[in-house]
């Protein structure tokens, strides 16, 4: 027996180092197409190969526990060369050990497809896939970083261009190599990141870009982690889109710029997040989760934008704009304890803005612009529904704690937007209009049904804690317009340098006559409504009725009387049925049905219970009702 355990070990360990025999690949790769097999299958072990070329046909191949290396004596410069060809990639593990070679390289009529493969990340100058027209997809990729940690792109683009995603994977512990992006090294038409992670992502230099767009680019982030990483996702997007949704970006720092960067210069490079989370980004200049250079759209909707921070530059959340003027767009968002040490704790903004159903919270700006500062405005500056809480301009000569304007070069509406317990140490606890530029020509403002709340400012008579405006302003708060605006913070509320105090700004500073009427009715009426009920029910007859007593439901029958010279019977009224309660009794409550002990006299009543429904009914003689009844 022992014998033949030994025998089977023997065997079994024999079988392995078979199949770990190097085979060749390229011999069972041209056997298997000569015979048009299209779906190859490879058993355990180790494949070498001097390189593939492939022509016009779609090949898949499949193996478990399978590794191809391409040796260092390859001819072809590539894995996998594809002309007019496709190719699914099922399962393998993949290595390079020459220097200047690809795993897959595809012309632009061919892609290739690698799925749950593990590919090792050589310390080459190169990136491992070239995209030289066509589309390669990696899905659900491990990267054997284990003996080298510095890696390259991972795919570089030709001058043709060409398309590359990545879904499903996870990039982990990486230094990336200096001036080298993970993706899109030169030019790519479109690239799609879906449901990856990216974690402790570092680079060697200061102004890497980790993802980079350049080009006619699509750009396509979706359902990502990005967490604890460097540059992670930075883009130069010439005349590129992004689209960005459900992503999460958790503890990334950024040397250069922010969580995502771009710079536009054409039309047709809009940007769009939505229902994305930016959580404790830092940027070392402006915007501390985004960073847009454009001259065109800048979308987010339903973003959560928290802990956020531009560490010495502008736009803790958002910074859109610079030189460029383009169109910042903020819908249904949340900004919350977000940082800058200039302007804009939360969001900056040099074009035409629109925002509206935000919340922006807590933010902090040294300068001005604790929640929004508005460089400039070209085409519209619209306001609405919004919340600026407990925001403030944090420098003792900080101004604007909510808001802070440079310049408006259009109309600017403000439309049902509370502010409320914003603070600045110097002019305008909500609102501050600055000096350093004014509207050219004057601007037409109006607030409509805006509320102000306990906000303040430096404690003066010529410093409003609502809203303060420079003399320069005068002109065009002189032709502003109001409606239904309330404050309920300290006087002055609103003050214009070379106007003064304009409170009337504020037509409604307390509760409207017919609101407190409203008031005094309700309270008359809920104090009245229930004196009224017990009135009507102390009167009401239907309530005596219910108050008078109901006769017993147990009846006891009466028995026959017994007539006797000294005894006095008990007599019923007519129509009187055995089970019913007599209609009156003996004082003998005790047994009111037996007769009296002692004898009767002429004169002595008895008492009795007697119901005026039977006033005809004829009483004995020495039995009476009423008063005298004893």
């Amino acid at each position: 027996m022992q014998f033949l355990i030994f025998s089977l070990f023997i065997w079994a360990h024999a079988f392995d180092e078979y199949l770990s025999l190097d085979r060749d690949f390229n011999k069972i790769i041209d056997e298997s197409l000569s015979n048009a097999n299209k779906n190859i299958k490879l058993d355990k072990g180790i494949y070498h190969s001097f390189g593939t070329e492939i022509s016009n046909t779609k090949t898949t191949i499949k193996g478990t526990d399978a590794k191809i290396i391409l040796s260092e004596g390859s001819s072809i410069e590539s894995l996998f060369n594809l002309r007019n060809s496709t190719i699914n990639v099922v399962s393998m593990a993949l290595d390079l050990l020459k220097e200047g070679l690809y795993y897959i390289k595809v012309d632009e009529l061919s892609s290739a497809i690698l799925d749950r493969c593990l590919i090792s990340v050589p310390n080459l100058p190169l990136s491992p896939f070239f995209v030289d027209g066509g589309f390669i997809h990696l899905k659900n990729i491990s990267l054997d970083t284990n003996m080298v940690k510095d890696v390259p792109s991972l795919i570089n683009c030709s001058s043709k261009f060409g398309s590359a995603s990545l879904t499903d994977s996870a990039l982990c512990s990486l230094n990336v190599r200096s001036y080298h992006p993970l993706f899109g090294h030169s030019n790519i038409d479109l690239l799609i990141l879906s449901n990856c992670e990216f974690s402790n992502i570092t680079d060697s230099t200061p102004f890497e870009r980790k993802v980079y767009s350049k080009e006619n680019q699509k750009t396509i982030v979706e359902g990502n982690h990005f967490s604890s990483s460097i540059n992670v996702l930075y883009g130069t997007v010439t005349m590129g889109m992004l689209s960005s949704k459900l992503n999460s970006f958790n503890n990334t720092y950024f040397k250069l710029t922010t969580a995502i960067y771009h710079e536009t210069r054409e039309h047709r490079s809009n940007a769009a997040y939505a229902s994305d989370q930016f959580t404790d980004c830092v940027s070392k200049t402006h915007g501390g989760a985004i960073h847009m250079l454009s001259n065109n759209a800048l979308n987010v909707s339903s973003c959560r934008f928290e802990n956020c921070n531009a560490s010495n530059g502008a736009g803790g959340a958002i910074f859109a704009g610079s030189d460029a003027f383009g169109e910042l767009r903020i819908y249904s968002s949340s900004i919350k304890n977000c940082h800058a040490t200039t302007y804009g704790g939360g969001v900056v903004i040099n074009g035409s803005v629109t925002l509206s159903s935000n919340n922006i919270s807590d933010c902090k700006a040294k300068i001005g612009g604790g929640g929004l500062a508005i460089y400039s405005t070209i085409s519209e500056c619209t306001l609405s529904s919004n919340v600026f809480s407990s925001d403030s301009a944090t420098n003792n000569d900080g101004c604007g704690g909510g808001i802070f304007v440079f310049t408006l070069t259009t109309d600017m509406r403000v439309t049902s937007v509370t502010f409320s317990h914003c603070e600045s140490n110097e002019k305008g606890g909500a609102m501050y209009f600055s000096s350093n530029h004014v509207s050219k020509p004057i601007r037409k403002l109006t607030f409509m049904s805006v509320v102000f709340t306990d906000n303040k400012a430096a404690s003066s008579s010529t410093i409003g804690n609502d809203l303060h405006a420079e003399r320069e302003w005068s002109s065009t708060f002189s032709s502003s317009e109001w409606t239904s605006c309330v404050s309920s913070s300290s006087s002055p509320r609103i003050y214009i340098e070379g106007l003064g105090s304009k409170d009337d700004f504020l037509a409604v500073q307390k509760m409207e006559a017919w609101v407190i009427a409203v008031i005094v009715v309700g309270v008359v009426l809920v104090l009245l409504v229930p004196i009224i009920i017990i009135i009507c029910c102390c009167c009401c007859g239907c309530c005596i009725a219910l108050r008078k007593p109901k006769a017993s439901s147990t009846y006891m029958a009466a028995p026959a009387p017994v007539v006797g010279p000294t005894q006095v019977a008990v007599y019923a009224a007519p129509g009187y049925q055995m089970g019913q309660q007599p209609l009156y009794q003996p004082a003998n409550t005790a047994n009111p049905y037996t007769s009296y002990p002692q004898s009767s006299s002429a004169g002595q009543s008895a008492s009795a219970s007697y119901d005026p429904m039977f006033s005809s009914t004829k009483l004995p003689a020495d039995v009476t009702v009423g008063e005298n009844a004893k």
